[in-house]
């Protein structure tokens, strides 16, 4: 073999060699991204797929999404939580801040595309708002005065408990999606272009339509538009989604009662 092949020869290990490091540090990378946090507060995930669970009592999850082809798990106990399975954090690290956020940190609501993976949700009793992600969504919430903005899908699942709940497709949702209700005077806003199968809990729950839905036969179903306190919550909840950053310390009280005010 002459000289000159012989470095070739060596270059190209070498350069193999370096792909084999590379690869396997973005494995490693990927891996660590993904969060396990438990507790009371306000507790944040990561970018990856995350198990988070919150005890009794007032907390804000954030998940922060996941990739695709994977599943974040986000649980809540009986209190009135705020969860968003998406949602943005800068300065913030993966963890359970029981005070609220550093001052350093803030988070916003808002999709994370292109890492739309699966959001499993679930929440006890208690008046809890919650926010889907840019991908399926799997809710389920206990009974209390509920809202949720499912967003995403395709395939999008929501149960909710008794109570006077409102649940929102109509923004930036694709179907097909399937919601259950419970026995309170809840209100489905389905008006989206996209197939909805809704189950209603009693009569009480009135339905708001359009030509591709199903609804069990005891729902209210009305295919007139949406009314107009409806299209304010929806246009209100999509814009601060997007645009607007929360403090974890001041987002119970502002956002709880910008959303409950607008039902009022």
């Amino acid at each position: 073999m002459s000289l000159r092949n012989a470095r070739r020869m060596s270059m190209t290990r070498k350069a193999v060699a370096l792909a084999v490091v590379i690869l396997g540090l973005g494995v490693v990378a990927a891996t660590a991204l993904a969060a396990n946090v438990s507790g009371d507060g306000t507790l944040v995930g990561s970018t990856g797929p995350d198990t988070i669970a919150a005890g009794g009592g007032a907390d804000t999850i954030w998940g922060l999404g996941t990739p695709n082809g994977t599943t974040d798990n986000i649980t809540a106990g009986g209190g009135k939580d705020v969860i968003d399975g998406g949602g943005h954090c800068m300065g913030v690290a993966p963890g359970d801040y029981k005070k609220g956020l550093p001052q350093s940190g803030s988070c916003e609501h808002g999709p994370t595309p292109p890492n739309c993976g699966t959001e499993n949700i679930t929440a006890g009793g208690g008046p809890d708002t919650v926010y889907g992600n840019c991908g399926p969504n799997n809710i389920t919430l206990g009974s209390g005065k509920d809202q949720v903005f499912a967003f995403g899908g395709p395939n999008n699942v929501v149960t909710v408990g008794n109570g006077q709940d409102v649940i929102d497709l109509s923004g930036e949702t694709s179907g097909p999606n399937s919601i259950a209700t419970g026995t309170g005077s809840d209100q489905v806003f389905a008006q989206n272009g996209q197939v909805d199968h809704v189950t209603c809990g009693s009569n009480h729950t009135t339905v708001y339509v359009d030509n591709h839905d199903t609804t069990s036969n005891n729902c209210t179903v009305r295919t007139s538009p949406q009314p107009a306190l409806a299209a304010a919550l929806i246009r209100r909840a999509s814009t601060k989604r997007h645009a607007r950053r929360h403090h974890a310390r001041r987002h119970h009280a502002r956002r709880h009662q910008i959303l409950v005010g607008a039902l009022r």
